[in-house]
């Protein structure tokens, strides 16, 4: 679904039994303020999920 609307790459991340952590690759702040703007608003109506934090900064580099 990310890839849908314009995420480069997506990433879901267990950490532990009963948690999770996704890391999104955007093209571009823009392409990510507006989709997330969306998302965030009706996050736990499709999975019954609730978003406790979220964190948004710029790549600095990948090896």
């Amino acid at each position: 679904m990310f890839k849908s609307v314009g995420a480069l790459n997506f990433y879901y991340i267990k950490t532990s039994d009963t948690t999770g952590r996704t890391v999104t690759i955007w093209p571009n702040k823009d392409t990510a303020d507006k989709v997330l703007e969306k998302m965030r608003a009706s996050a736990g109506d499709d999975t019954g999920s609730k978003v406790t934090s979220a964190s948004q900064g710029e790549v600095m580099g990948y090896m």
